[in-house]
Parts: C-alpha cells; sequence; structure tokens
C-alpha cells in the first residue's frame, strides 16, 4: 500500500523545508529512512529562484499531495528513475522519465508518485512569474506567451529529451566543489543558463543544433572569451574549433541565441562595469582593457546597456 502525505508531512517526516522562493537557503537533507535512502539539496538566492537535487531509492510507493495558491514555472530534469504526477485539474497523468527534460507552470493541487525500488534522481528548478518579467524586455513577445498561459491552471510547454547543452550544465551543477569560495555566484549563474535555454526553447520550439556540433561550438565560445581585448576572426576560431564557419554561425546563433560579436560585446561591457567598480582604473584605462580604442564609442554602447555612462558609474 502507498504512503500518501501531504506536503508539509513530508517536510516533516523528511526533515526538510521547501523555502519560501524569496528566502535565502543552501542546505541538504538526507531522508527518514522510513522513505528509503537519499538526500535532497535545496539552494535559493532569495531572488524568486530555488533549485531542489533530488535523489532518492525509495522502499515503498509514495504519493506527496501538493497545494499552491501561487503558481510559478517550473523546469525538472530526470536523470534516472521515473515517477508520475496529476493535477486536480486534469485526469492527465504525466510520466516524468530518466532523460526527460520538462518545462511548465503549476498553480493549484496535484500527486506526485514515486514508485518503491526505483531510484530516482532529478533537477528540479522554480521560478516566479515576476522574475521572467524582469529578464525580459517590456515588449518581448515571450512575455505575452506567460501572460496568456498564467492563471488559475497548470500547463506543460515542453517535454522532451534532456539537450545536450542542458545535460553539460546540469553535471556542471551536480560535480561542482563543494568548497569552492564563489559555489553559491557560479551555482546562480548556472540556474539562470539553464533557464536562458528553456526559455529559448520554448519560443523557437526546437533547438536547431547538431550534436556533434556542440562540443565544437562550446570550444569556440571559450576562445572568444579568453581574447575579449583582442578576439580571433570567425575563420580562425571556426579552424580552431574544428567546424566550418557556416555551421559555426548558425549554430552559435541557435545554442546560445546571440550572435558571436554579440556575445563578445556583452561579456566586454560586463567586464568594464566590474572593472570601473573594483579596480582603481579610469574610464579610459577600462575601455582599452577590454577592448574598445575609442572612448566616445565605449561610452554610447555602454550607456545603451546599462542606462548610464561608465563615467557616472565611476563618481557613483
Amino acid at each position: 500500500m502507498a504512503l500518501c502525505i501531504t506536503e508539509k508531512e513530508f517536510e516533516e517526516l523528511a526533515r526538510v523545508e521547501f523555502f519560501d522562493l524569496h528566502q535565502s537557503a543552501d542546505v541538504r537533507h538526507l531522508y527518514d529512512s522510513r522513505f528509503g535512502a537519499g538526500e535532497l539539496h535545496i539552494f535559493s538566492q532569495g531572488s524568486g529562484v530555488q533549485m531542489y537535487l533530488h535523489q532518492l531509492n525509495s522502499t515503498k510507493d509514495l504519493e506527496i499531495h501538493y497545494s499552491h495558491e501561487q503558481g510559478f514555472y517550473f523546469c525538472n530534469f530526470r536523470l534516472s528513475g521515473f515517477s508520475r504526477g496529476r493535477w486536480d485539474t486534469s485526469t492527465q497523468v504525466l510520466s516524468f522519465e530518466g532523460g526527460v527534460s520538462t518545462f511548465g507552470y503549476f498553480v493549484g493541487r496535484g500527486v506526485k508518485y514515486f514508485p518503491k525500488g526505483v531510484s530516482c534522481q532529478e533537477v528540479t528548478f522554480l521560478i516566479e512569474k515576476e522574475v521572467i518579467s524582469r529578464w525580459l524586455d517590456a515588449d518581448h513577445p515571450l512575455l505575452e506567451e506567460i501572460d496568456k498561459n498564467s492563471g488559475s491552471s497548470w500547463r506543460i510547454f515542453r517535454q522532451g529529451r534532456i539537450e545536450p547543452l542542458e545535460r553539460l550544465i546540469l553535471e556542471q551543477i551536480l560535480h561542482l566543489d563543494a568548497s569552492l569560495p564563489y559555489r553559491k555566484i557560479y551555482l546562480e549563474s548556472k540556474i539562470l543558463e539553464l533557464f536562458a535555454h528553456r526559455f529559448s526553447l520554448w519560443w523557437r520550439r526546437e533547438s536547431s543544433v547538431r550534436e556533434d556540433h556542440l562540443p565544437s561550438l562550446l570550444k569556440a565560445k571559450e576562445i572568444w572569451l579568453a581574447s575579449l581585448e583582442n578576439p580571433p576572426t570567425i575563420k580562425d576560431v571556426a579552424y580552431r574549433a574544428a567546424i566550418n564557419e557556416f555551421d559555426l554561425k548558425k549554430g552559435f546563433k541557435a545554442l546560445f541565441g546571440v550572435t558571436p560579436y554579440e556575445m563578445i560585446q556583452q561579456h566586454r561591457l560586463e567586464l568594464a562595469k566590474r572593472l570601473l567598480v573594483e579596480e582603481e582604473l579610469d574610464v579610459q584605462e577600462v575601455a582599452k582593457r577590454v577592448g574598445y580604442s575609442s572612448l566616445s564609442h565605449f561610452g554610447k554602447i555602454f550607456h545603451e546597456r546599462f542606462g548610464l555612462l561608465p563615467r557616472e558609474l565611476k563618481r557613483g
């Protein structure tokens, strides 16, 4: 017979607390032996985004009943095992299989089933709609889609295999050295990277990146980021990354959502902003450091991105 419990009862039995998305948390808990063997890692910077790393080998069938008045978006990556889910507004039962990612919206009540004897490992990210609205421009067409699909019912936007880039990011998260001093910043950046990729898939529907091109595209990005002051040409990077120029340009845009030039400019400006705030350098030195010979051009594009001039940030 299945063990049927509410989310609150699960919190008490598992000795965990499902934190509010605006609460900071970085905790690991071993599950109570009545569930089986496993652990749950909860991470949140209190910014409306939260990560759950869940691993459980259940010794009995388990049903967890959820109830959430405030809706949120979720992105679930089932790495191994399987479970099922159902919402009270539908008779449809969803399967969460190993190697499958599920992206959707949840509000109201639902049930999640974990079968006895199955070892499940999953990474789930929760995010509030308000956070998405902050990330995107007010006229972004994706916001219209979000408004249409948020409200009183749940919705699954996409369920399919875990994408190559997503698997790479998940591996980086799972194998992160816990002793690193910048661990929290790194985790937060990886959560944002995953959601950016997932939202781009939602808008484009399907990724057009060939799996055999992924290593070359990632190598190309590393080459450019290592040479922001004097970035190599498309031709040079294509040769070093072992990919032809056409596939590099097309694949880079599809995978990262920007052209190589746009990516280089974004990272140059972010580095410039950090140098202006943290280093004892004047504006001209910073512009030169990040590869801009024209001070007026640097000031113009800096203002376009951050809404203020470099010298204004320096004074602030």
